[in-house]
């Protein structure tokens, strides 16, 4: 059956409560065409998975976007939405929701569920890393076993065969340059290969006795900014060539290290409870989902949507996005329409903001990003964002009000952020908060250029504060 028209087959079906249901648990939405205590015990082992994350990175989950799994019953079911061949699951972000999709409910799907789950709680958390340890970490975690009152982590993943990396590696030039556009990622018969050793190379620098402990400096260094080869230096102390020739030493001794975290998976208490208004979010989540396989029909499907609820911002929000590349101004038109009609969503406010800030209009972003910060205030980089923007219209004094709002930077960020204070004190002739900012900045300052804007920001003091 042809792609669109199985889709047409799955959008213009009856979508009542008997084929879709929808289920509600504390951290997690689900809308699936299974029954309802396959959809509870779905949502109960993510429950866990939640958990886990939660105690490991003692910080309770934080994001105002819901996120929802679209677990349909079937690969017939799932094929028009399917990220790539091959894939039995795939995350995706939306107007609406982040999302898990997958092709079914069966256990077989658990450790592609975490994988995928493990992606979006990366992208939750604003940190941008290079792709083969961002798919390195999915696979760590993917394994996740409970083990008494403890949690067991790497195991081998399904699909990973260290036995194939003892036989040919890739370079490790070639697999931490690969991005998502590359041939390694996007090629059939080369991605296994990438995933194979990314998961690998990452199992060997979290978990094994020889790198483990300086893990955390290299995973600093990274976000800070410097590239693998640079992070593998500064916090190990050896080369790309010499990792390379650990890692296949690794492999051929052959005793990957399985580690036990202290850390119970907890089973839920509560049952998930069931939801209405069926129709209407399994519609608007279907032409959210399909926005990338079929553009043209998520967006018939969305004005149609929308035609018959006119009081609902949803599809008018996602009609936005769908605009975003190819016509920003109507972009913005439906958003701000989105807006009006009482949309509250920290997704649209920011990327309003981005596309106002792309425009040029500098006054609307500000006023789009402040509201984004209304519900998400602990998104440091978009306050450093507002305050560079206000930095550039001249207005100093609220451009230091933002960046004080920041009590502790993420260290990712510490430079940036001394920086862009030191740089609005010494504007508004404030020395002594100047000169503290030069001393904070000197001790995170790591890149060539913070090293160099140190040495300018000393000048400048020396001679204003004369």
């Amino acid at each position: 059956m042809p792609l669109v028209i199985l889709f047409l087959f799955i959008f213009a079906s009856p979508l009542s409560a008997a084929e879709w249901i929808r289920l509600r648990s504390e951290n997690f939405e689900l809308l699936t065409t299974a029954d309802q205590v396959q959809g509870q015990q779905l949502l109960q082992q993510f429950e866990q998975v939640a958990n886990f994350f939660q105690e490991l990175n003692q910080t309770p989950s934080t994001s105002s976007i819901p996120l929802r799994i679209v677990a349909f019953s079937n690969e017939q079911e799932f094929a028009p939405f399917r990220a790539h061949q091959g894939a039995s699951a795939f995350f995706d972000t939306a107007p609406d929701a982040d999302y898990i999709v997958l092709s079914g409910t069966s256990k077989n799907l658990y450790s592609t569920a975490l994988h995928e789950y493990v992606h979006l709680l990366i992208r939750r958390s604003h940190k941008v890393l290079p792709l083969w340890l961002e798919e390195g970490f999915a696979d760590l975690f993917s394994t996740l076993k409970a083990v008494g009152n403890r949690t067991q982590i790497g195991g081998i993943p399904s699909g990973r065969n260290p036995d194939l990396l003892r036989q040919e590696m890739l370079s490790l030039r070639v697999l931490i340059s690969a991005d998502r556009n590359s041939p390694l990622y996007t090629e059939n018969n080369r991605i296994g290969m990438f995933y194979n050793e990314s998961w690998a190379l990452t199992h060997m620098l979290r978990l094994s006795d020889t790198f483990r402990n300086g893990f955390e400096s290299f995973f600093n260094l990274m976000l800070s900014g410097h590239n693998t080869e640079e992070a593998l230096q500064g916090a190990y102390g050896r080369s790309l060539s010499q990792v390379e020739l650990d890692l296949h030493t690794y492999l051929v001794k052959g005793r990957l290290r399985l580690v036990l975290v202290p850390i119970k998976l907890k089973k839920a208490t509560a049952l998930p409870t069931k939801l209405a208004d069926v129709d209407y979010t399994v519609r608007l989540t279907l032409a959210n989902l399909a926005r990338r396989t079929d553009p043209a029909l998520a967006m018939r499907q969305l004005e149609q949507l929308s035609k018959e609820n006119p009081s609902r911002p949803e599809p008018i929000a996602s009609l936005g996005y769908l605009n975003a590349v190819t016509d920003p101004k109507k972009a913005m038109e439906a958003m701000s329409q989105a807006i009006d009609m009482g949309y509250r969503n920290p997704r649209l406010f920011k990327d309003f903001a981005a596309l106002q800030l792309a425009s040029g209009n500098l006054a609307k972003y500000v006023t789009a990003a402040r509201r984004q910060l209304e519900l998400e205030p602990d998104d440091v980089e978009q306050r450093q964002r507002i305050a560079a923007v206000l930095y550039q219209m001249t207005d100093y004094a609220q451009a230091l009000v933002e960046l004080q709002k920041v009590k502790v930077p993420p260290p990712e960020l510490a430079g940036r952020q001394y920086l862009g204070i030191a740089y609005c004190a010494i504007q508004l002739n404030d020395w002594p908060l100047a000169k503290k900012a030069l001393e904070d900045l000197r001790k995170v300052s790591r890149s060539a250029e913070e090293n160099a804007a140190v040495n300018k920001i000393a000048k400048a003091i020396e001679v204003g504060s004369r």
